[in-house]
Parts: structure tokens; C-alpha cells; sequence
């Protein structure tokens, strides 16, 4: 059984710790430029939650600034959030939608007073040095291991294992932060070991790329999330990377509420959106 002493939220200063979605949309962002489907008609409305910007996450905790993924959209997500400081970055997999940000991320670090820490597997790394080569004054480097626990500013992170490449030894990472966080924006299938990461978690923002009756080889449709998030018992199930596939943002909601209400799922599920803010 996964030791909860291991991964605690509810410490001092716990108030002050939210999850921010930056972006929640897929490799290529929402709305695609020429085309005039619906969603994207959609998404050219302003205010809309059917625009999407590719998936990352900010976590605020006392103070500091963790981020997941660091898209090509990286600095207009940290400008619109008003975000001028990085303290950590987390990185699920190599994919230039989750990594094609590092070099902008310069134009933050170096006006910092202290270099931000990369939390990278090896396999991710290998793929990586080449282009990080001219920031490390601004950038430190930690290497990390799926199922090996870390702390951070307090808080235990847990990076596990799942299965999201179509290339054979293309490591891709989940991660439990708490006992109440998991973050796991690309997904194929998650191997049964890593499965007790996810389990009973509060808040679980998963891969639900695909709208139903899809089938695409590197990404969850979104009733394989549902069912997944159902049978782990996570009590707040969030979809993230959100194709162009769904429906309009209010459409598919309506939708996937009544999904859930047939099915009578005891977890809530909710579609995400940039900018949805997570309170933990």
C-alpha cells in the first residue's frame, strides 16, 4: 500500500497552494489557423474554453513556482498568468509540445536571483542536452526516477510510469504531488505497478485527448480516463489535453455530464481549461 505520510499537503501554509492549467490543449494548439470547424469557430469567441494552448501546469506553493512541461507556448502562458518566476520544472516526456519551451524559459531565469531546478529522467535528458547546453547558468539539473520519491519546497513528489510514445523506450512520466495531486497529461496506458500512484487521489488532471469512439495509438479517449479515474477511486477527475476532435467546450460538458450521470460514476469529472484553477 502507498504510504500517505509520504505525501502530505495539508502542512502549514497548505492555503496557499493551487494548481493553475496554463494549457490544456494538444500538440497542435486550438484554434488551428484556416480552419473553420466548429470548435474552432468556437475558440476564436473571446473568452471561450473550447482555446486551447499545449498542456502544462503551474503549482504556487508558499511562495514557490513548480511547472509541468514547458510548451512552445510557454511565455505567453507565464505572461497571461502574470507568472515572472520560475522556482522548479517538473518534465513528463520529450515531445516538443511538452519541451519545445525550455530555451524561451531564459528570458525568465536569467532576471531571477536564483536558477530554477530541472527534475528530468535520464531517458528525457539524453534527448534534451543538446539544446540545454547554453542554460545552465540558469538552470540546475536533477535527475529523477520513476517510483523514486523526491521533496520539494516541503512537498513529496512522486514521478511514476506510463505508456504514451508510439516509439519503443520513449520514457513519458506521471507525477503524485501530496496525497491529494496527480498530474498526467500524456497517456497511453499506465502500467498496474503505477497504477497506486493514482489511486484515491482528490484531484487527478489525466489525459482525456480523444472525444468517444476513438482510437488513436498514443493518447486516452476520454471514457478510458473516466473509466480509469472511476476504478482507482479519484474523487475529482480533470481532462487535460484536449483535441480538436470534441465538440465546442459547452456542448462536450453537457455531454460528458450525462455520460457520467448514466454511467452514475462516484467520481466528478470535469473538462479543463486554460486557466482552470485547482484550489488544494
Amino acid at each position: 500500500m502507498l504510504n500517505k505520510s509520504h505525501f502530505n499537503l495539508s502542512k502549514k501554509g497548505a492555503g496557499s497552494t493551487q494548481l493553475t492549467l496554463f494549457g490544456t490543449g494538444p500538440a497542435s494548439p486550438i484554434p488551428r489557423i484556416y480552419c473553420q470547424c466548429r470548435v474552432c469557430t468556437d475558440a476564436r469567441k473571446d473568452g471561450s474554453r473550447s482555446r486551447r494552448s499545449r498542456s502544462s501546469a503551474l503549482l504556487r506553493v508558499d511562495g514557490k513556482q513548480i511547472l509541468f512541461d514547458a510548451s512552445p507556448d510557454v511565455l505567453r502562458q507565464l505572461e497571461r498568468f502574470k507568472t515572472y518566476q520560475v522556482d522548479a520544472l517538473f518534465l513528463t516526456h520529450a515531445h516538443s509540445d511538452a519541451v519545445g519551451g525550455l530555451f524561451d524559459l531564459d528570458d525568465i531565469l536569467r532576471k531571477q536571483k536564483h536558477p530554477a531546478t530541472l527534475y528530468v529522467e535520464e531517458g528525457t535528458w539524453r534527448r534534451l542536452r543538446l539544446i540545454l547546453e547554453d542554460t545552465k547558468p540558469w538552470m540546475t539539473i536533477q535527475k529523477i526516477t520513476a517510483g523514486h520519491a523526491l521533496k520539494v519546497f516541503g512537498l513529496e513528489v512522486m514521478p511514476f510510469r506510463v505508456e504514451h510514445s508510439a516509439q519503443p523506450g520513449f520514457p513519458t512520466l506521471g507525477y503524485r504531488i501530496g496525497d491529494k495531486l496527480v498530474y498526467a497529461s500524456d497517456i497511453k496506458s499506465v502500467p498496474q505497478a503505477a497504477e497506486r500512484f493514482i489511486a484515491g487521489a482528490e484531484h487527478a488532471v489525466l489525459d482525456g485527448c480523444f472525444w468517444f469512439d476513438t482510437h488513436f495509438p498514443t493518447h486516452f479517449t476520454l471514457d478510458e480516463t473516466i473509466a480509469l479515474a472511476d476504478r482507482l477511486r479519484v474523487k475529482k477527475l480533470y481532462l487535460t489535453q484536449i483535441s480538436h476532435n470534441y465538440p465546442p467546450y459547452p456542448e462536450a460538458a453537457r455531454v460528458v455530464a450525462e455520460y457520467c450521470r448514466k454511467q452514475n460514476l462516484t467520481a466528478k469529472v470535469a473538462i479543463a481549461y486554460d486557466g482552470m484553477t485547482i484550489p488544494l
